[in-house]
C-alpha cells in the first residue's frame, strides 16, 4: 500500500513561472530596495524552495506597494498575491486564504474575468484550497480557471498547461482518477510542445502522470516516468532542490509498489538529507512525503522504525496542520499496523481509534460541499486507499471495547451521509431567501429535468451534448452546496452514546457492516450492537459473504429447517446474535451489503417462528435515525393521498387519457399480467389485480378521512403523477401499484433508453401510462412525458410532507448496492425527497399476492388503528400465515418497510 501524494510546486504562478534563476541584483538593504527589487529577491527565493526567507520579501514589499500605490495597482494586487503564495507554502494556510481571496477580488474588480492575472490568481487560491483541504472549493475554482484559460490564452501560453496541471491535480485529490490522468496527459502534451522534454515543468507533468499509472496498477510504466522525471530534474534544477525531492517521493513510491524496498530505502535516505538542506520541513507536501516514508518502513518490515516515525511525524504534524485528516489517518493506520506486528496491541488500539476519528473528519469536511456523485466517488476513493483498517483491527482484537464504539460510530456516520446531506441541502435551497441562488438551483433543476429526458432515449438518439449537460448540472450543483450558508449537516456528528441515550429499556440497535478482508480475500459481516445500559457496543462476527449462496434461494435461505446442503439464514444471522439479544423486544438495525436484498424480519428463529414474531423490527438508513425518531410522537394527520392502479400501458395512452376510464371499461384478461415486474415482447401488460387493490385502497382512506386522488387507467400518467406531488403540500400517502423495474446492469444494446444509462438512479423505477412507448425505444409525444417515472426524477422531488409511499411494484427495494450508502434505486430517491415510510419489495411479486398484502396492511393500519411499523408486522404475519402450507416465503418474506 502506498499513498498518493501531492507534486510539490506544481505551480508557481502568479507573475512568476517555474524556470532558470531570474538574474539578482546585488544585495542591497532591505528598506533600500525598491518594489520591483523586492519581487524580483521573492521570486528567485521561492524558486529556490526558501519560501520562509521569501516571505520577509512578500511581506516587504506589499507594505512598499501599500504605502506608494493605489489600491487599483497591478503592484497592489500582485503584492497581496504573492504574499498568500508564501503564506501558503510556509504552512500558514488560514492567513494565505485571506489573501489570496484578496486578490483574487482584487483582479476581478479592476482587471476582469478574462485577464491573465485573475485566472492566475483564482488558480493559487485553488491549489491553497487542496492544501486546506476543501476539495470541493478547489475543483470549481480549477474548472473555472481552465475554462478562462481556454477562452483566453493560446495553447502556447505557459500558464495553460499549469492550469491543465492543477485541474488535474484536483481531481486526483478528489478521487477522479480517470479524470486526473486525462488532465495530467494533456499538460503532459502542452509542456513538451511548449517547452520541450529537458525542461522542469515536463519533469513535474511526467510525476502526475506516473501517480496515477500507480494507483491504476500501471507499476512499470509509473516507475519509467519517475526515473525520466528524476533525470529532468537532476539536468534542470539540480539535487538540492524543492522538484527532486517531488521525484524522489514519487521513485519511492514505485519502488515500494515493486517491492523494490533496498532501493526505496536509499532513496528515501536521500530525500530526508535534500530536505534538511533546503528548510521544507513545515510545508504539506514534506508531510505527505514522511508518510510515504513511513509506508516504506512498514513495508519493508521495519516495523519499530514505522511506529516511531509515524508517531513523532504525526505529533508534530497535527498540530502544524489541524486538518489535514488524510494525512493523519495515514500515519495512524501505520503506527496501528507497525504496532500490531510487533505485538504491541494495547498501543496498536489507541492508534486504531485515531485512524477512526480521523477518517471520519475527512469525510465530514468534503462531503458536504461535492455533488451526489462526487461524494460517493470521494467516499470510494478514501474506502479503497484505507480499506477501513481500523474496523478488521476490531474484528481481530475484540478484547478492546473502545473499538467496539468506534467501529459503531463510524457506520452510523457512513451510512446514508450523502444522502442525508443532499436531502438536507435541497430543503435549505428550497426554502433560501437569496434570489441569486433561487434562480440557480431552478436553473439546475431545468437541467436534471432534460437529462432525465435524454436518459429516455437510446443513446443513438439522445443529444450529442449530453455529457456537457452533465458536466455543467454537475457544477451548478457543487456551487449551489458551497454558496449555500444555510446547509449543515446536524445529524452528522452523532456518536454511539446519543443513541444509547435515545434507546428505552428492551431496545437495542445493530449496525450492520460489510468488511473486506484483503489477506483472505473474502468480504466479512459483522454486527455492532448497542443496548440501553451497555457500556459499549458489542461486537458480533456473522458470516462470510460467499456462505450465502445464490439470493435467489429463499426456500433455502429462509427455510425454517436447516437445508442439506449451504447454510439458511437462521444460522448465518439468528445464531450468532441470539445471544446478545436476550431481553430485547424492539431493534433498529441497519443493513449493509448484500444484507439489504435480506428481509431480517423473515429469518427464522425455530422451525415456527421468525424474527418479526420475537421482535418489534425498524429498518433504518442508519441508527443515527433513533434520535429524531424519538422526537417524534404525534400521530400526523393525512389529509390528501393519491393512489395509481389499474394503469393502462398502451403506447397510444397518452393521445387517450381524456377519454378512457378503467373503472368503466376494465381490460381483457387475455392481455393482463399476474407480475409486477415481468414484461413480455418489451412491454408492460395491464395488472388486473392493481385496478381492485387501489378501488380498495382508496376505499380505506377515505373512510378515515383523506381526500384520496385516484388516477387508473390512461390518467396515471407521468406528467399528473409530477403535477400532483408537486402542489404544497405533497400528498400524505402515495399508493402506486404498478410494475417497478431495476437494470443491474447498464446495457448500450438495449431497446430501452433507461436501460442503457450509466447513472443506476436512471435504471430504477416505475411504469406509468403510455410507458410501453418509450420502453420499447420510440421517443415520447412531442410535450408528453415519457411514461417511466425514474429513481432520479424522484429523487429531485419535494415529498417532506409524505409520510408513507407504498411501492406495490416488483423488486422497489432493488437498487445498486453502494458501500456507505446502501441502495441506490427508488428506496432511496423516495426517501431523498423526505418520506419518512417507505414500503417496498424485494423481487418480483404476483399480482395477488400485493393485492392481498396491502388489503392485510390498511386494515391493521387504518381500521385497527395501529401505527405504520406495527401494521407492517402484522400483515406479514397474516400473510406468512396464508402461505405456510406450502411453504412460500416469496410471496410474502419480499415486503420491506424502510423507515
Amino acid at each position: 500500500m502506498h499513498i498518493a501524494f501531492r507534486p510539490l510546486l506544481a505551480v508557481l504562478i502568479s507573475q512568476f513561472i517555474l524556470c532558470a534563476l531570474v538574474a539578482q541584483t546585488p544585495e542591497k538593504p532591505l528598506a533600500e530596495m525598491s518594489w520591483e527589487e523586492m519581487t524580483e529577491k521573492m521570486e528567485a527565493l521561492c524558486i529556490a524552495g526558501n519560501n520562509f526567507e521569501a516571505l520577509t520579501y512578500a511581506r516587504a514589499a506589499l507594505e512598499k506597494a501599500e504605502r506608494d500605490s493605489s489600491e487599483a495597482s497591478l503592484a497592489y494586487g500582485n503584492s497581496l498575491d504573492y504574499i498568500g503564495y508564501c503564506l501558503h507554502h510556509t504552512g500558514q494556510l488560514t492567513e494565505a486564504e485571506r489573501y489570496l481571496q484578496a486578490t483574487v477580488v482584487h483582479a476581478r474588480q479592476y482587471l476582469g474575468e478574462n485577464h491573465e492575472d485573475y485566472i492566475t490568481r483564482l488558480s493559487n487560491l485553488a491549489m491553497l484550497h487542496l492544501d486546506m483541504r476543501e476539495l470541493a472549493k478547489a475543483v470549481s475554482e480549477l474548472e473555472v480557471a481552465v475554462h478562462l484559460t481556454t477562452k483566453n490564452l493560446p495553447e502556447d501560453n505557459p500558464y495553460f498547461a499549469i492550469m491543465v496541471n492543477n485541474l488535474g491535480l484536483a481531481y486526483e485529490r478528489s478521487g477522479n482518477l480517470e479524470k486526473a490522468l486525462e488532465y495530467y496527459l494533456q499538460a503532459l502534451q502542452l509542456t513538451e510542445k511548449n517547452l520541450g522534454k529537458e525542461n522542469a515543468r515536463y519533469g513535474i507533468r511526467l510525476v502526475n502522470v506516473a501517480t496515477i499509472y500507480r494507483q491504476t496498477g500501471k507499476k512499470e510504466l509509473a516507475l519509467e516516468y519517475n526515473l525520466q522525471a528524476q533525470s529532468v530534474f537532476e539536468h534542470t534544477v539540480g539535487k538540492n532542490h524543492p522538484l527532486y525531492v517531488l521525484a524522489a517521493n514519487g521513485l519511492i513510491s514505485s519502488y515500494v509498489v515493486l517491492s523494490r524496498y533496498q532501493e526505496a530505502l536509499s532513496v528515501s535516505d536521500e530525500l530526508l538529507a535534500i530536505v534538511e538542506h533546503i528548510s521544507m520541513k513545515e510545508s504539506t507536501q514534506y508531510y505527505d512525503f514522511t508518510c510515504n516514508i513511513a509506508n516504506l518502513y512498514f513495508a519493508s518490515g521495519q516495523y519499530q522504525r514505522c511506529a516511531d516515525f509515524s508517531k513523532t511525524m504525526l505529533d508534530k504534524y497535527q498540530q502544524t496542520f489541524p486538518t489535514l485528516y488524510n494525512d493523519h489517518s495515514y500515519l495512524a493506520r501505520l503506527a496501528m499496523q507497525a504496532l500490531e506486528q510487533m505485538g504491541k496491541t494495547e498501543q496498536a488500539a489507541e492508534f486504531a481509534l485515531l485512524h477512526n476519528r480521523f477518517s471520519l473528519d475527512e469525510l465530514r469536511k468534503n462531503f458536504s460541499e461535492f455533488t451526489e456523485n462526487e461524494q460517493l466517488q470521494l467516499y470510494q476513493s478514501q474506502r479503497q486507499l484505507s480499506d477501513i483498517p481500523s474496523l478488521l483491527f476490531a474484528v481481530r482484537h475484540p478484547e478492546y471495547p473502545e473499538l467496539a464504539g468506534a467501529a459503531y460510530d463510524y457506520q452510523m456516520t457512513i451510512k446514508g451521509l450523502s444522502l442525508a446531506n443532499r436531502r438536507q441541502l435541497f430543503q435549505s435551497l428550497r426554502e433560501q431567501p437569496d434570489a441569486q441562488l433561487t434562480d440557480q438551483f431552478e436553473e439546475w433543476k431545468r437541467l436534471q429535468n432534460e437529462i432525465s429526458r435524454q436518459y429516455a432515449l437510446t443513446p443513438a438518439k439522445r443529444q450529442t451534448n449530453l455529457d456537457s449537460l452533465l458536466t455543467v448540472s454537475n457544477n451548478l450543483e457543487r456551487n449551489l452546496a458551497i454558496a449555500s450558508e444555510t446547509f449543515r449537516l446536524t445529524s452528522q456528528n452523532a456518536r454511539w452514546q446519543d443513541v444509547q441515550a435515545a434507546l428505552a429499556p428492551g431496545e437495542a440497535a445493530i449496525e450492520f457492516a460489510q468488511l473486506k478482508n484483503p489477506k483472505a480475500d473474502s468480504i466479512l459481516y459483522m454486527a455492532w450492537v448497542l443496548r440501553a445500559g451497555d457500556t459499549h457496543p458489542q461486537q458480533v462476527f456473522l458470516f462470510e459473504e460467499k456462505e450465502l449462496g445464490q439470493m435467489a434461494a429463499t426456500r433455502r435461505l429462509y427455510a425454517p429447517e436447516p437445508p442439506a446442503t449451504g447454510k439458511n439464514l437462521h444460522e448465518l444471522l439468528w445464531k450468532p446474535l441470539e445471544p446478545v439479544l436476550k431481553g430485547i423486544s424492539t431493534l433498529y438495525y441497519a443493513p449493509a451489503g448484500i444484507l439489504h436484498q435480506i428481509n431480517l424480519g423473515a429469518v427464522p428463529v425455530s422451525a415456527a417462528a421468525v424474527l418479526d414474531d420475537r421482535f418489534h423490527l425498524h429498518r433504518l438508513v442508519s441508527t443515527r435515525q433513533i434520535i429524531s425518531l424519538k422526537k417524534t410522537t404525534d400521530t400526523p394527520a393525512l389529509p390528501s393521498a393519491l393512489v395509481f392502479g389499474g394503469i393502462r400501458y398502451d403506447s397510444d395512452s397518452l393521445a387517450l387519457v381524456a377519454t378512457n376510464n378503467m373503472l368503466e371499461h376494465p381490460v381483457p384478461d387475455a392481455i393482463t399480467s399476474r407480475n409486477r415486474g415481468a414484461f413480455s415482447g418489451g412491454e408492460w401488460r395491464f395488472l388486473t389485480g392493481s385496478l381492485q387493490e387501489a378501488v380498495e385502497v382508496r376505499r380505506r382512506l377515505e373512510a378515515a378521512g383523506t381526500k384520496v386522488n385516484l388516477a387508473d387507467g390512461f390518467s396515471a400518467s407521468e406528467g399528473y403523477f409530477k403535477k400532483t406531488v408537486q402542489s404544497s403540500p405533497a400528498p400524505s400517502v402515495l399508493h402506486l401499484a404498478t410494475h417497478g423495474f431495476f437494470v443491474t446492469v447498464a446495457d448500450s444494446s438495449a431497446e430501452s433508453g433507461f436501460a442503457t444509462a450509466e447513472n443506476p438512479m436512471a435504471r430504477a423505477g416505475l411504469a406509468l401510462s403510455g410507458a410501453n412507448r418509450v420502453w420499447g425505444g420510440g421517443q415520447p409525444f412531442e410535450g408528453q412525458e415519457d411514461g417511466i417515472l425514474t429513481a432520479l426524477e424522484i429523487s429531485r422531488m419535494d415529498l417532506g410532507s409524505t409520510e408513507l409511499a407504498v411501492l406495490s411494484a416488483c423488486g422497489t427495494g432493488q437498487g445498486k448496492i453502494e458501500a456507505g450508502e446502501g441502495v441506490l434505486g427508488l428506496q432511496r430517491a423516495f426517501k431523498m425527497a423526505g418520506v419518512h415510510y417507505v414500503i417496498m419489495t424485494l423481487w418480483n411479486v404476483q399480482d395477488e399476492d400485493a393485492q392481498q398484502f396491502m388489503d392485510f396492511f390498511y386494515g391493521e393500519w387504518l381500521t385497527q388503528k395501529k401505527s405504520i411499523p406495527d401494521a407492517f408486522r402484522s400483515a406479514q404475519q397474516d400473510m406468512r400465515a396464508a402461505h405456510a402450507r406450502p411453504f412460500q416465503p416469496m410471496a410474502w418474506a419480499g415486503f420491506l418497510l424502510l423507515e
